[in-house]
């Protein structure tokens, strides 16, 4: 991903003329650093910056649209060389990525898609959809066939957390023995999932 970052960088460099470019700093824009998944991310990004010997700063979003757009004007204003952006929501940055480009600034989106993306470089990622699939189908071959289930949302307005459990539904339609008993938002969240799930056990919540 940094290297797109670096090649997208340097083309812009030379479109300006043959004066050295400034100094490479980068930006990884997350949308939160709440669970394992995102902080790994995070992790690999900061090795692969410092392989290739640039400066890379990691933002969290904190699962909140608005104040991702207000970090990407932020670093627009710093002058950042490029960067990666996983959407805190599939709506709300039109406007800063639009400023990104005037400001001839390559992004490049990881994990989870916009539904506008004009503005953006290239997308490194998974979709959505079809890796809701695989989970629901995987669930589905574990239970037989038929059984019960519960789901935990993601946060409301992502991208993934929309189209996988899209995802969920393509299977489920085939498969009408196997029932949702019970649905809530842990906004992938690992202590709120742990205790969600703690308190349908001791409710006496059946699935399997």
């Amino acid at each position: 991903i940094l290297t797109l970052l670096l090649i997208a960088s340097f083309s812009v460099w030379l479109l300006a003329g043959c004066a050295m470019p400034p100094p490479e700093r980068y930006a990884l824009c997350m949308s939160h650093l709440s669970n394992s998944f995102t902080n790994t991310l995070a992790n690999a990004a900061r090795q692969r910056a410092k392989e290739l010997g640039v400066e890379l700063i990691v933002l969290d979003a904190q699962k909140s649209s608005k104040r991702q757009a207000g970090q990407l004007e932020t670093l627009i204003q710093d002058g950042i060389t490029g960067i990666i952006i996983e959407p805190a929501a599939s709506t709300g940055l039109e406007v800063a990525l639009a400023n990104c480009e005037q400001a001839g600034i390559p992004v490049v989106l990881v994990t989870q898609r916009l539904r506008n993306e004009k503005t953006i470089d290239c997308f490194v990622g998974p979709d959505s959809r079809q890796s809701g699939w695989l989970q629901m189908n995987a669930c589905v071959e574990a239970l037989g066939g038929g059984g019960t289930i519960v789901i935990l949302h993601g946060p409301v307005g992502s991208e993934a957390q929309e189209l996988r459990y899209a995802g969920y539904q393509d299977v489920l339609a085939e498969h009408p023995a196997v029932r949702i008993v019970g649905e809530l938002n842990a906004d992938w969240n690992e202590q709120q999932a742990e205790k969600i799930v703690a308190n349908w056990l001791s409710a006496g919540k059946q699935f399997a």
